[in-house]
């Protein structure tokens, strides 16, 4: 059991619970390669603070409910969940005095509960049991919505990360070059240099303002100062370049910036894609800390034969990136909605070829942005 001291002594500006997640699962990783003949026995990080709402209570809850996916995606017979944080808490999620005399480390009664439930997951990786103990049956109360699913296909081939983020831009021959140095002229020409809103991202957000999207964009353009920074083709790596080394957010001051990125990092595992969304969270953040980033997850994919094509690898890599949006600084908001629930029909109007949306799904994307940017510019 580790990360508490991650969480509880490393401001989310310096660790956010991605971070935490992450150095779990590596550190989960680690021991399964190097203690090849043992079974590990993962806790869960124990509640702290008083009731559910206390901050470094969500924060841990959030590292838990990202570890769950990790977990699940991981499929190893060698890791055991023991899980009974609910054991510690009063019904209503309230963590006494009496249980942890500071909130955070467990007094008598506490340990006698641990060993209690430690107990039977011992003798199953002891061999002195051959039935595999089950997780717990009421989890702990906890102030996030519980929208983990279930269970996760295995991640995609995995390369090294650095792997990932090796890429640099190419010059006047990369196909996408004509708009990259047309983008960047209109900031430098741009007299005071600032925006209502940049939205960064792949061709997605490119076509929001050059194809399908481009009658609602000018709607949210008589609104707002706009800039679209999409570009097509883009994956984590591109995006990370843009807005470390491009030039574009040295020249500007935004209010609001929005992001979408990852669909084009097929060939990534969902964690490396993840990291790369974690990056260019915190590269936007540190370029523009005044501004407030709406973090949009990846969208759907639309597969030939009708539905959704790729969904667990959506929904796992959307579920380790929400982490990131803290409600102030990054906002969290899922466009998903607009494509679910619908027909197959209608689903292959909204995505003609399957991943960029039609018009009305452009529609509805400034529909659900607009009111959020009024808050955050003041209009």
């Amino acid at each position: 059991m580790i990360g508490t001291n991650n969480t509880g002594h490393r401001d989310k500006a310096a660790e956010s619970p991605l971070d935490t997640v992450l150095g779990i699962r590596k550190v989960i990783r680690l021991l399964l390669e190097r203690c090849p003949n043992a079974k590990i026995i993962y806790h869960p990080i124990f509640p702290r603070g008083a009731t559910t709402n206390d901050a470094l209570r969500v924060r841990n809850d959030t590292v838990n409910q990202a570890m769950k996916v990790c977990l699940d995606g991981m499929k190893s017979e060698r890791v055991l969940v023991c899980d009974f944080n609910s054991k510690l808490l009063e019904p209503d999620g309230t963590l006494t005095k009496e249980m942890m005399a500071d909130l955070l480390h467990p007094g008598a009664h506490g340990y006698e509960i641990w060993a209690a439930e430690l107990k039977p997951y011992l003798d199953y990786a002891l061999g002195f049991s051959a039935e595999r103990p089950g997780q717990a049956a009421h989890p702990a109360p906890t102030a996030l919505d519980s929208t983990s699913p279930k269970a996760y296909r295995p991640g995609v081939k995995q390369h090294w990360i650095t792997d990932l983020f090796s890429y640099k831009r190419k010059g006047p021959n990369w196909k996408p070059y004509p708009r990259f140095a047309m983008k960047l002229e209109a900031v430098r020409s741009n007299p005071d240099r600032y925006y209502d809103v940049v939205m960064v991202g792949d061709s997605i957000t490119q076509r929001f303002e050059t194809s399908d999207g481009s009658n609602e964009w000018a709607r949210l353009s008589k609104e707002f100062r706009t800039l679209n920074l999409g570009f097509g083709g883009d994956g984590c790596q591109n995006t990370l370049w843009n807005i470390a080394n491009g030039g574009f957010f040295d020249n500007l001051q935004t209010r609001a910036v929005t992001l979408m990125v990852g669909v084009n990092n097929g060939s990534s595992s969902e964690e490396e894609v993840a990291e790369g969304i974690r990056r260019c969270v915190a590269a936007i953040r540190k370029a523009q800390p005044q501004a407030t980033l709406i973090l949009h997850p990846i969208l759907p994919r639309r597969s030939k034969d009708g539905g959704f094509a790729g969904e667990d690898r959506r929904v796992r890599i959307n579920a380790l990136i929400r982490p990131l949006a803290d409600g102030k600084h990054v906002l969290w908001v899922d466009l998903s909605p607009i494509f679910q629930g619908v027909t197959d029909e209608r689903l292959k109007e909204m995505l003609p070829d399957g991943v960029h949306p039609n018009a009305d799904a452009y529609r509805q994307w400034r529909e659900t942005v607009e009111p959020i940017l009024s808050r955050i510019v003041g209009k």
